[in-house]
């Protein structure tokens, strides 16, 4: 805290950015990035004061260019639902290390 009063906090990305495209649905408003998955997460957001970065959780909608698949974190809820086809399931559903629970798609919660 300098003499003035507590250090301004920058946004978290230029102007370009916050005024971009976006994915807006019922109670969200989404920035929209577009790159290569392995650039997930890696935002390149401004730190807070300098010398402190600033942390920027995962994505909480990612889809690729194809939407052959669809994964969704919302940060609101303790899962993460991914959509896809028939075989993209049944591959998650064997995969032993995730905790797995296949949901039909209905007004309700899967919890």
């Amino acid at each position: 805290m300098g003499r003035g009063g507590p250090a301004e906090i920058p946004p978290a990305f230029p102007p370009e950015v916050l005024t971009g495209p976006r994915v807006e649905i019922p109670n969200r408003n989404y920035l929209l990035f577009r790159g290569p998955l392995s650039d997930a997460g890696h935002w390149g957001a401004v730190d807070m004061p300098p010398g402190h970065p600033r942390l920027i959780n995962s994505p909480n909608l990612i889809w690729p260019f194809d939407r052959a698949w669809f994964v969704a974190s919302e940060v609101d809820l303790p899962w993460t639902g991914v959509g896809g086809e028939s075989a993209l399931v049944e591959e998650l559903l064997a995969d032993a290390v995730l905790d797995v629970e296949p949901v039909s798609l209905g007004p309700e919660l899967p919890y």
